[in-house]
């Protein structure tokens, strides 16, 4: 399969090990290492980057252009060290997480693993539990 430079992320999938994005052909697949992969690499040539994204899609895509933008700037490429989480909440969460007493403590919680870095799925947790807060919000402003 070959690669190709596209304007954006169009990463679909990433499960701390490797990078993928769907494919009608191929499937759901690793595609590459998450060591080796950068923002704006097509890993499907043909999907995702034919057509405009929903904004679901374009969400999801966010999430994860996110993650890699704050991660493996100091630690472990494709993983979030104790400042790079701390950067990344301030910067993009200081709403929602405006409320949390330590960014430590969270970190703790959140690395299931207790190496002090967080990948892509221990970061998805908090995406998940701001996701219920806001939900929960909603529900109970109706």
């Amino acid at each position: 399969m070959e690669l190709q430079e596209a304007n954006s992320s169009p990463v679909s999938w990433c499960d701390g090990y490797g990078v993928g994005t769907g494919c009608p052909r191929a499937g759901w697949s690793l595609l590459i290492p998450v060591e080796r992969w950068t923002p704006g690499l097509l890993l499907c040539p043909g999907t995702m980057a034919t057509g405009e994204l929903t904004e679901l899609e374009t969400a999801i895509e966010k999430i994860v252009t996110v993650f890699f933008t704050h991660a493996g700037k100091e630690g472990k490429k494709g993983t979030l060290t104790a400042a790079e989480f701390k950067e990344l909440v301030q910067l993009q969460l200081p709403n929602l997480m405006k409320d949390t007493t330590s960014l430590e403590e969270k970190m703790r919680e959140l690395d299931v693993n207790s190496d002090e870095e967080l990948k892509f799925g221990e970061y998805w947790r908090l995406v998940g539990e701001l996701a219920k807060a806001v939900r929960r919000e909603k529900a109970g402003k109706k």
